[in-house]
């Protein structure tokens, strides 16, 4: 019953703003008492949903989302539901969040946290470029990234960790010691760099597993053994 009632004055404030949406919403229940294992099944649901909703033509919607609200892992959860539906090719659009303080009106604002759900993308991205050497995730990551926070040392290092990977991808081994003497050179540059920004801050952090992984070549001169070892 309270779940009835809550769900009517939530209809009822979306209606205020906009009354197209009023019979358009569609509810997921969740039960906070099942177990940890079960959690999936409540997530492929809302993602199910989703994509019935969508239809065949899934690919041409952006969805956005907002993260206000529920239990504690609530966000979580949803966070869960955007990746999978990231993968059934749907663009992740807004992700916003109703910072509300009930004693201080002048403090109420919807805030953008879509850098922050962005975050997690380029950590996830980080796994094809170790596992398949491939810069795509990595690319359209900083494709959404405003231009002042993207340094010349940042752009030579994507640029050179494209080249490598170019090189891997169509086993061009006459250009992996070349590429590989850049990458290492270009990493450096970018490790030493003082002005990073937030965005530039958070890759540096990332980029210590492609370094680790990489570790046998990302040197200034590795030997054809030490490529035949990384590749094996």
């Amino acid at each position: 019953q309270l779940a009835a009632v809550q769900r009517d004055i939530f209809a009822g404030e979306v209606a205020k703003v906009c009354p197209e949406l009023a019979k358009k919403i569609i509810y997921v229940d969740y039960d906070e008492n099942c177990s940890a294992e079960s959690i999936v099944l409540y997530v492929l649901k809302m993602v199910d949903e989703i994509r019935a909703i969508l239809g065949t033509e899934a690919d041409s919607w952006r969805i956005h989302t907002d993260l206000t609200g529920g239990m504690r892992h609530a966000a979580v959860l949803m966070l869960s539901v955007l990746h999978m539906l990231k993968y059934s090719g749907i663009e992740i659009g807004q992700a916003i969040y109703a910072n509300y303080f009930r004693e201080d009106t002048s403090r109420n604002r919807i805030e953008d946290v879509s850098s922050i759900h962005r975050m997690f993308e380029l950590v996830s991205s980080t796994d094809s470029c170790i596992n398949f050497a491939s810069m795509r995730e990595v690319e359209k990551y900083f494709a959404a990234v405003p231009e002042r926070e993207i340094s010349k040392r940042l752009r030579d290092l994507l640029i050179s960790m494209q080249e490598f990977s170019d090189a891997v991808k169509i086993c061009r081994t006459g250009r992996f010691e070349l590429s590989l003497k850049k990458l290492a050179a270009n990493l450096q540059a970018f490790k030493n760099y003082q002005g990073k920004s937030a965005q530039e801050q958070l890759f540096a952090q990332v980029l210590e597993t492609v370094e680790r992984d990489y570790g046998d070549i990302i040197k200034a001169e590795p030997s054809r053994i030490d490529i035949i070892r990384w590749c094996v």
